[in-house]
């Protein structure tokens, strides 16, 4: 059976203002996204040396560490096969709340790609590994519990295979798991591929992208 492994990261605050086209915040709007993998293909250690620095989060780095850490770690995971995946609210969305808005967006996202793999693979497993989001409360914040993307996702596919939207075989295995882009090498490398993509759009931080510009534009390609 092939196996995959996909990561996930996220960047943006998912509020229905960051949704409107030609808006103020147009420019910075919320991004899922990440790199998916030939399974074991990478290892912890091999990602934390990728990774390259001990900061390990794209918007605190500073032009010099873009160029020499954040680039060729994300040319070294399209060498290695990788290939980089963003869910994107292309349809400008803005009748969910910030948490509603990042779960649809997700599951739908997982569930376009489980459609794709299938397309060409009745048999396979995805091991998904997701950066744990904290979403604000009351008086704090608190992280979007893993029960939520469970249910989110059942349904969502239930509904799809119920209508015939897509097609998937029993066959198919998939895992959730849930971690720290802070502390997970693999969501580091994640967060790299968010950071790259909204520095490559947004206008604010294109002087950390100035020089390498030419070098993101093909890894999306």
């Amino acid at each position: 059976m092939r196996k995959y492994e996909l990561w996930l990261d996220e960047t943006g605050g998912f509020s229905p203002e960051e949704q409107i086209e030609g808006s103020e915040k147009d420019k910075v709007y919320s991004i899922i996204g990440g790199v998916l993998m030939p399974g074991g293909c990478i290892s912890n250690e091999e990602a934390m040396e990728l990774v390259g620095n001990e900061i390990g989060h794209a918007t605190q780095l500073e032009r010099t560490q873009v160029k020499e850490d954040l680039i060729p770690a994300l040319v070294s995971l399209k060498n290695k096969g990788g290939e980089f995946v963003f869910f994107e609210n292309c349809q400008r969305m803005t009748e969910f709340s910030q948490t509603e808005l990042y779960l649809e967006m997700m599951v739908d996202g997982i569930l376009q790609l489980l459609s794709f793999l299938s397309s060409f693979d009745q048999e396979f497993q995805l091991e998904i590994m997701i950066a744990t989001r904290y979403v604000p409360s009351d008086r704090d914040l608190i992280m979007i519990p893993a029960e939520k993307y469970y249910v989110k996702l059942e349904e969502s596919l239930r509904q799809k295979l119920r209508y015939g939207y897509m097609n998937l075989d029993d066959d198919v295995k998939i895992n959730l798991m849930f971690s720290s882009a802070r502390k997970e090498p693999k969501l580091m490398l994640a967060d790299y591929v968010c950071g790259a993509r909204r520095g490559f759009l947004r206008e604010k931080d294109s002087r950390k992208y100035r020089e390498r510009r030419k070098a993101v534009k093909e890894l999306w390609e």
